[in-house]
């Protein structure tokens, strides 16, 4: 096994009706920002047969909202070190149908193939609130009429 570490993380989600995205995978960054996420610290994993093929492993590490339309609704600082969010990864080789790794065409190395988790806590929607106080409202009502 090998311990890897990634500095200055930071993750994206934009929205977009259009079909009109061009670009490669590096430079997704096409609509509407809707939440922006920042690296708490570093992200740690770690990873087996790094390098040979069959590369495989898994990270974790802590993320702050830092803006987008939908900040106001994740920006909790629930987390440790008052971090919004905990983000979890994991990474494989693609295998082709006869279990070789699928290469790529330009440097040779094996394609991996992976995914993550962003996990944390919302805040609820003021009419969610509202609610909430509307039928604490009414319990203390009945409540009172029945010591009456």
């Amino acid at each position: 096994g090998s311990n890897f570490e990634f500095t200055n993380l930071a993750v994206k989600f934009f929205v977009d009706n259009t079909p009109d995205y061009a670009g490669s995978v590096a430079s997704a960054s096409d609509g509407v920002l809707w939440l922006s996420l920042q690296g708490n610290g570093n992200l740690t994993g770690t990873g087996t047969n790094i390098g040979s093929g069959s590369d495989s492993g898994t990270g974790t590490g802590l993320l702050d909202v830092i803006g987008g339309l939908a900040s106001g609704n994740f920006d909790t600082n629930t987390k440790l070190n008052g971090a919004d969010l905990v983000f979890s990864s994991s990474f494989q080789p693609i295998f082709d149908g006869n279990g070789n790794p699928v290469l790529d065409a330009t440097t040779g190395r094996a394609l991996l193939s992976g995914t993550f988790d962003v996990k944390g806590n919302s805040i609820p929607e003021p009419t969610s609130l509202a609610l909430l106080g509307l039928g604490l409202l009414g319990f203390g009502a009945t409540r009172k009429n029945k010591q009456a």
